[in-house]
């Protein structure tokens, strides 16, 4: 078999860690966390979920630059629901 090296290999999702409500907010009328294009570290706060009024904080799995987000502000998701893609190829 051939192996290529595909640039997909590259995005790692951020995932819902539970059924909530989806934050782009860190803290209510607090401006958004990340925004597409964004460099993020191992562990970095990037949204919260909302569930039984616990605001609940969503940390990077990985260090990378946000290039996608996947649900919007006040939308529900579901465990395990891709939330954002982050390319770790790293800077530039």
């Amino acid at each position: 078999s051939i192996e290529a090296i595909s640039p997909i290999e590259t995005k790692q999702q951020i995932v819902a860690p539970l059924v909530g409500i989806f934050h782009s907010w860190g803290k209510p009328k607090g401006g958004a966390l990340v925004a597409i294009g964004d460099f993020v570290k191992v562990g970095q706060l990037v949204a919260t979920i909302q569930s039984l009024n616990v605001i609940n904080e969503v940390e990077s799995p990985v260090e990378g630059r946000i290039v996608e987000i996947l649900v919007q502000d006040g939308q529900p998701v579901e465990y395990g629901q891709p939330l954002m893609m982050i390319d770790t190829r790293g800077g530039a």
